[in-house]
C-alpha cells in the first residue's frame, strides 16, 4: 500500500494525454519485436535453468553447505547490483552489435563454469561475472524492444513480460533432465550453447533488423 500511494502521488497533475492501446497481436506485427522476443526465450531460458540448479550446484561440487553456498548467491547479486550502477551511460549506444557482444561474454561465461565449478575462489568470480553480465545482458533486451515498439511498449513489454515467466517454468523443465544425467558444468554447458545460438543469430539477422 505504501508503494502504491507513492507511485500516486508521484504522477504529475498537469493530466495525461490518451494513449491508444495496443493488441498483442498487432505488437508482434511490430519489426524486429518477434526476433527479439525469441532471443529473449532462449536468454531466459538459459538463465533460469542454471540458476535453479546453481546452489545445489555449488554445494555439490565444492562439498559446502548452505550457508557456504549462500556466498556464491550473494557474489551474483553484487555483480548484478553494481553493473546496475555502472550500466546508465551505454544505453544511447546500444545496437545489434552491442546486444551480440554482451551475449557472447555470457556464453563464455556460462561455458566458463565446466573449468570453475571444482575452484572455490574461481567459482566465486564466475558468480561475480554471470551477475556483473546478466545486468547488461537484460538491459540491453528491454531497452531494444522499447525503441522498436514506438507507441506499443505497454504490449510489447507485456509479451516480454510473458516470455520471462515462461522461461521460469522452461529453464528447469529442459535442464534438469541435464542436471539429472551430469552436473551442474553440464547444465551451464547447455546454456552457454543456447545464448551462443542468440548471439549468432543476432549477429546474421541484427543488421538487417537494426541500426547502431
Amino acid at each position: 500500500s505504501l508503494i502504491g500511494a507513492c507511485f500516486w502521488f508521484s504522477i504529475p497533475s498537469g493530466g495525461t494525454r490518451a494513449v491508444r492501446r495496443t493488441s498483442p497481436q498487432r505488437a508482434l506485427r511490430l519489426p524486429g519485436i518477434p526476433f527479439l522476443l525469441l532471443v529473449s526465450l532462449g536468454y531466459m531460458t538459459a538463465f533460469y535453468g542454471c540458476y535453479a540448479f546453481f546452489g545445489e550446484g555449488i554445494r555439490r561440487s565444492l562439498d559446502l553447505g548452505p550457508g557456504g553456498a549462500g556466498l556464491y548467491v550473494l557474489a551474483y547479486g553484487a555483480g548484478f547490483g553494481l553493473a546496475g550502477i555502472c550500466i546508465g551511460k551505454i544505453a544511447p549506444r546500444l545496437g545489434h552489435r552491442y546486444l551480440a557482444s554482451v551475449l557472447a561474454a555470457i556464453s563464455v561465461t556460462y561455458l566458463s563454469w565446466r573449468f570453475a565449478i571444482d575452484h572455490a575462489a574461481a567459482a566465486f568470480l564466475a558468480s561475480f561475472l554471470w551477475g556483473f553480465l546478466n545486468q547488461f545482458g537484460l538491459n540491453a533486451l528491454l531497452v531494444m524492444l522499447n525503441r522498436r515498439a514506438a507507441d506499443a511498449r505497454g504490449a510489447v513489454m507485456g509479451l516480454n513480460t510473458a516470455v520471462t515467466y515462461g522461461a521460469v517454468f522452461a529453464g528447469p523443465f529442459f535442464l534438469g533432465p541435464v542436471y539429472e544425467w551430469g552436473d551442474y558444468a553440464a547444465v551451464s554447458t547447455v546454456a552457454g550453447l543456447a545464448v551462443a545460438a542468440g548471439c549468432l543469430a543476432v549477429l546474421t539477422k541484427g543488421a538487417s533488423l537494426f541500426s547502431d
